[in-house]
């Protein structure tokens, strides 16, 4: 399974890319860097940013947000936390994780570093997200090693999304992609229990740390370092490791199904909302109803949401002191949404509505609750059952199974897709410049000889 998995990476071509896998990279790309833009500004980044500056090394790659630039694997680890840290960046609901910003930010730093083109970043982080996306899906294939998982967080893939991508870059042999993905299969990490009320600032670390080891990863294999050759499917291996030792046949399966075939980087959700993905359903169903049927808001009696466990259970904060919170919160971010009547909830918008009475007042009327029949599907789907009860007695009810900006199913338009880019580069980027890093990105990246005019597109306006 390594060797395999290490042999399409190591074989994958441009020309073997659908084009709508390109123009989905393209769209990646644009959410990953405007959501790091955000981000760099958030509260979350401070410490992460300072630390790595303090320690400097080769200025190679640009660090969104700041003005100096950092060793690749070190940009890459900042840049992708500062992206995390909004819970506005992407998902892939089967394998618990979030590539995008694991992909766009390691091809990005290392690409800078190298000088490669377009084409070859494009390249890069479409095969992250193919190879590590499989191994994310490998340790979520059956509810025994849901279970098992619940003690990790959920970006153990982010390491071989971005080993892949800087493989790709740093033009590793097949032999190396096995030591590469051996190496990061060593490194990745992350605990849920830092997510024990109330969530710290460690949680999108995990996203930036494992980044950064993946593209060490990848130049250590460059280097000579060797990792054997079983690393993911052997008995005291990755995918046992992380499953705690109850792996079926089918976890192995997966891994490696549908390469050369099926493109995971076309099905992932690019997120409306600053929110967990778990909650994303249950989002778009109360906002639909209330504003379908025009309720007003003194009128709504009880919001009750039935869904999956870990939403009931961890999802459902009503202290609210910060953004870092809040996004781990579906009685928020149900509030925020109907409140604001908006398709699109990013960190913009819950800094406004942080101390909002309007939003107290309607969270204490959301009610989650586990549908054991909802749970069963947990990791495969998250699908939500939500009614609306009114002080006059009406009820309305919705099912949602799949949130809007889940690919292919429910693409996000793109006047909506837009906004969200706006919204995110408003905090580095006048209009003016916001306008050219999508103009540049949809009609130039894939011929471009050199990122350096994204570089200069992503660095902040004076």
């Amino acid at each position: 399974m390594t060797r395999e998995l290490a042999a399409f990476a190591a074989g994958l071509r441009f020309e073997d890319l659908p084009s709508s896998a390109v123009a989905m990279a393209r769209m990646h790309t644009l959410n990953i860097v405007t959501a790091a833009m955000t981000g760099s500004t958030l509260p979350a980044a401070a410490s992460v940013l300072t630390v790595h500056l303090r320690a400097g090394g080769v200025p190679e790659s640009s660090v969104i947000g700041g003005e100096r630039r950092l060793p690749r694997a070190a940009a890459a680890a900042v840049n992708a936390h500062s992206a995390y840290c909004t819970m506005n960046d992407d998902s892939f609901m089967e394998g618990d994780l979030h590539p995008g910003h694991s992909a766009v930010t390691a091809a990005l730093a290392v690409a800078e570093s190298v000088g490669a083109g377009g084409k070859d970043f494009l390249l890069a982080l479409v095969a992250g997200i193919e190879v590590g996306c499989r191994i994310g899906a490998s340790l979520c294939q059956t509810q025994e090693s849901h279970k098992a998982r619940a003690g990790w967080h959920c970006n153990l893939g982010d390491t071989f999304v971005a080993a892949v991508a800087a493989g790709k870059l740093l033009g590793l042999s097949e032999d190396q992609f096995v030591a590469a993905l051996g190496i990061a299969a060593t490194a990745a990490a992350g605990l849920n229990e830092v997510m024990n009320p109330p969530p710290s600032l460690v949680w999108p670390w995990d996203g930036g740390r494992n980044t950064g080891q993946g593209v060490l990863a990848a130049e250590l294999a460059l280097a000579g370092m060797t990792a054997g050759t079983t690393a993911l499917e052997g008995h005291q291996g990755f995918i046992e490791m992380f499953t705690g030792g109850r792996a079926e046949p089918v976890a192995f399966d997966r891994a490696l199904r549908g390469l050369h075939a099926e493109w995971i980087s076309e099905q992932l959700l690019i997120k409306t909302r600053s929110a967990s993905v778990m909650t994303h359903s249950a989002i778009d169903a109360a906002q639909h109803l209330v504003l379908h049927h025009q309720v007003a808001l003194a009128e709504i009696e009880t919001i009750e949401v039935r869904t999956n466990r870990w939403t009931a259970e961890k999802l459902c904060h009503r202290d609210i002191p910060d953004f870092n919170v809040s996004v781990f919160s579906l009685p928020f971010a149900i509030a925020l949404a109907i409140l604001t009547g908006d398709r699109l909830s990013p960190p913009s918008s819950h800094q406004a509505y942080l101390d909002n009475v309007e939003i107290r007042s309607l969270m204490a009327r959301v009610v989650a609750i586990e549908d054991p029949e909802i749970d069963k599907v947990f990791g495969f789907s998250l699908p939500a059952d939500v009614t609306v009860r009114t002080t006059d007695g009406r009820r309305y009810r919705a099912r949602e199974d799949i949130p809007y900006g889940q690919y292919p199913h429910k693409p996000l338009d793109p006047e909506v897709f837009e906004r969200k880019l706006r919204l995110n580069a408003a905090p580095l980027l006048r209009a003016d410049r916001v306008d050219r890093l999508i103009d540049w990105v949809s009609d130039e990246l894939t011929s471009a000889r050199t990122l350096e005019p994204l570089a200069r597109l992503i660095a902040p306006s004076s």
